[in-house]
């Protein structure tokens, strides 16, 4: 049981940055269609939107 728990972990501890990797490029996308849903400006977009851009 102890030896696939390890095989378990080993193969989290690959998967975890392949994670916070998806979720990095989901937070880019969200703040990509942000932008050029205010016209293609960072100046147009406040700081409230591009934090909920960031958390969504």
């Amino acid at each position: 049981m102890n030896r696939e728990y390890g095989k378990i972990k080993k193969k989290i501890e690959t998967l975890l940055p392949l994670e916070s990797t998806l979720k990095e490029a989901r937070n880019i996308e969200n703040v990509q269609t942000l932008i050029k849903n205010k016209g293609n400006s960072l100046e147009n977009i406040s700081e409230e939107e591009l934090k909920l851009a960031k958390i969504i």
